[in-house]
């Protein structure tokens, strides 16, 4: 009895060992190449199945998050009266 599962357990260990790939290897961030084209898909406000992509190279997505961060660190600072690290109330 304990061959027999000592043989199953061996044929589960290899089966599972068999199934796991290699991980990728890591990609530092700055790693991407900046004049690959990316397209991202949106789907229209209102609609399920209407939708639109917008085509950019990494570099120009790059510089859109960061516009986009620094609009909302404004926003912050003209509503906290320029101290970036108010809370609100």
């Amino acid at each position: 009895m304990s061959l027999l599962r000592l043989a199953a357990g061996m044929i589960l260990v290899s089966a599972a060992a068999a199934g796991q790939a290699a991980p990728p290897p890591a990609k530092a961030k700055s790693g991407l190449d900046p004049d690959k084209m990316v397209c991202k898909r949106y789907v229209r406000t209102g609609s399920l199945v209407d939708g639109y992509r917008i085509c950019k190279t990494n570099k120009e997505w790059a510089a859109d998050m960061e516009r986009s961060r620094e609009a909302g660190e404004s926003i912050v600072k003209n509503q906290c009266g320029g101290d970036a690290t108010c809370r609100g109330n």
